[in-house]
C-alpha cells in the first residue's frame, strides 16, 4: 500500500491506497483503502502487544546476547511508555526499524516484525536509560 491523501473543504484526510488498485483498478484489491489513522493505530497495537509476548521476548534476548535478560525484560516492559513521550518522527524511525511488513486483508492486519530491529531498539533504550541513571 502507498500513503497517499486529498483535501475536502479545507481539511485534509489521510489514507493508504493498494498499488494494485493504483495500477490496475479497484476492482483488483480487495482492500482498495484504508483510513491512515486507524492502520497506523492496529499496526502500534500489535507491536505492543507483541512486545509483551514471552516468544519475542525470548528471541530478543538470544539476539542482544550482550544484553543482560533482565535489561531486556525491563526495556520491553517501559515501550509503552516511551511510545507515548515521543515526537512523531522517532515513533515513524523506531517502526521503520521494528515492523518488516504489514499486511491489510478484509478484517484483518497482519504485522512481521523485525527481531534484529527490536534488538537494536532494546540497545538504544538501554544505553538510554544508563545515561539517564548516570
Amino acid at each position: 500500500m502507498a500513503p497517499t491523501y486529498t483535501r475536502k473543504q479545507g481539511r485534509l484526510y489521510r489514507y493508504y491506497t493498494c498499488m494494485k488498485a493504483i495500477r490496475s483498478g479497484h476492482g483488483e484489491c480487495p482492500v482498495r483503502s484504508v483510513a491512515a489513522g486507524e492502520i497506523e493505530a492496529a499496526v502500534i497495537g500489535q507491536v505492543r502487544a507483541l512486545l509483551k509476548a514471552t516468544e519475542i521476548q525470548a528471541r530478543v534476548e538470544r539476539l542482544a546476547a550482550d544484553i543482560p535478560p533482565a535489561d531486556v525484560r525491563s526495556a520491553l516492559a517501559e515501550f509503552d511508555r516511551l511510545w507515548d513521550e515521543l515526537f512523531p518522527a522517532e515513533q515513524a524511525r523506531i517502526l521503520e526499524l521494528l515492523v518488516e511488513k504489514v499486511a491489510v486483508h478484509p478484517g484483518d492486519v497482519e504485522l512481521k516484525l523485525r527481531i534484529d530491529g527490536l534488538a537494536s531498539v532494546v540497545a538504544d533504550m538501554n544505553s538510554q536509560r544508563k545515561r539517564k541513571a548516570a
